[in-house]
């Protein structure tokens, strides 16, 4: 056991002075170089390791530059106000900070899979303040600490609790966050489950987690940028095309007029200018809005959102941070949702807006359960006219095979050769580890034996 292990994160105020100090802070692209094409080029693995030596000056950004350099074509895509421009930074900003990028649930069940739940930027004044009309916690929450809806279990009958409780029995892995990966002659390393929030009640590490986390020699995220989440917001936007519509097509070309009509008083109600969305795939808009709206979430630092934690304190430690896909392997996810399938998610989206807190706050409550098998089977009872925005609709049940099953494949395939070399810490959103395509039956398809141990 090395030395200066640390069982909680440690704020960054403090951070400089802590026993590893002379670490210099996490370096951005060096000039001329181009991290996106590396990326891809590499395609998985991605490796982040705490530099030596002082930290290089900020140069500009190559995404922007290559904006510059394209054909006429793409110039005129982005000619827009200067206020257009501030607003899709600001949402750009906040998917790299949270990134919900499970394909199914992009909008509420995203948190549990992708890097950095979303949050709001709040301002000065009001991020140091108490929220002002916060939810009373129910059942699962901390009593304690702020919530941002209501845990709405306690409504379920019996009948319903019954019945999910044997849908969750029937799925392998179904309950547990946290797990042990052993093979013989392999040094052991251990699995997580993450929900991706800024919330200290989800974000705060249990002992045996934290001593698992520090007694490793490297841990992997779902992507090594969210050690550095102005390097996410970087790849982004040197993946701007992604985030766009294509051809010149705008959301009112591509949408019937009753569902523009929706959308654009949705937007428009939460002041935000449909203008500035108009060229905008519906799955960035979808995301941009499916945050919770609550002070709660936004007064809390986004480096608290867990996946952060881990990576900082992995990096404090002296660890390499490994990433299991790219940015472009996840915008790419995203972006080939059927069209049908986005537009019919962004309405119902604005549809139900007044129900994305209370949804939000019972699955936190179902996650510190560790029953995360319920979630879908909760949300469906709970909430039976947003198929279309927690994911049980038939469109996005065939996306499911299409893409998710896919991902966890290539994550258990690209984790295997960590796991050989023993002593890796896997963190990846909860919902990637359930059922019989998850990554915890996929690596004992491999051979592994994987073991669910206590959060104590």
């Amino acid at each position: 056991m090395r030395a200066c292990r640390r069982p909680r994160p440690i704020p960054r105020s403090i951070r400089r002075g802590s026993c590893r100090s002379t670490t210099p802070p996490i370096r951005g692209p060096a000039a001329g170089v181009d991290r996106r094409s590396e990326a891809a080029r590499a395609g998985s693995n991605q490796t982040l390791r705490p530099p030596a030596g002082e930290r290089e000056p900020r140069r500009p950004d190559r995404g922007w530059r290559a904006m510059d350099d394209g054909p006429k074509e793409r110039r005129d895509r982005m000619r827009i106000s200067i206020e257009q421009a501030e607003e899709i930074a600001e949402r750009i900003y906040r998917i790299a900070l949270a990134f919900p990028l499970f394909v199914l649930l992009i909008l509420l069940l995203g948190s549990l899979v992708s890097p950095a739940r979303a949050q709001d930027r709040s301002s000065p004044s009001s991020s140091s303040s108490a929220p002002a009309s916060a939810s009373e916690p129910g059942p699962g929450t901390a009593g304690t600490l702020a919530a941002c809806g209501t845990d709405l279990r306690s409504r379920l009958t019996g009948e319903q609790k019954s019945e999910i409780a044997a849908k969750a029995a029937e799925t392998p892995a179904g309950e547990g966050l946290f797990w042990k990966i052993e093979k013989e002659g392999v040094a052991p390393s251990h699995l997580l489950g993450t929900i991706h929030l800024p919330d200290p009640r989800v974000a705060d590490l249990p002992a045996s987690v934290a001593e698992a986390q520090d007694g490793s020699e490297r841990t992997v995220l779902e992507l090594s940028e969210i050690a550095d989440p102005q390097k996410m917001a970087q790849a982004m936007f040197s993946l701007y095309d992604t985030l766009t519509l294509p051809n010149g097509e705008t959301l009112k070309s591509v949408m019937s007029e009753a569902d523009y009509a929706i959308v654009s008083k949705g937007l428009e109600e939460r002041g935000i200018p449909m203008a500035a969305m108009e060229r905008m795939q519906p799955w960035f808009i979808s995301t941009s809005l499916s945050m919770p709206d609550c002070d709660a979430l936004g007064a809390h630092d986004p480096d608290a959102a867990l996946d952060a934690v881990l990576a900082s304190r992995a990096l404090a430690d002296g660890q390499e941070v490994v990433g299991l896909e790219t940015v472009e392997e996840q915008l790419d996810a995203l972006a080939s949702l059927p069209m049908e399938t986005q537009i019919a998610q962004l309405v119902a989206t604005v549809q139900h807006a007044g129900e994305t807190n209370d949804m939000m706050e019972t699955m936190i409550g179902l996650y510190r359960d560790e029953t995360i098998a319920a979630i879908m089977p909760t949300l469906e009872a709970l909430f039976p006219d947003a198929e279309a925005v927690i994911g049980s609709s038939e469109g996005f049940a065939a996306v499911e095979t299409a893409l998710i099953d896919k991902r966890n494949g290539l994550m258990v395939e690209r984790m295997i050769p960590l796991l050989e070399k023993g002593d890796s810490f896997v963190a990846v959103g909860a919902l990637h580890l359930v059922g019989e395509t998850g990554i915890v039956e996929g690596l004992r398809k491999e051979g592994w034996t994987v073991t669910r141990l206590p959060r104590r």
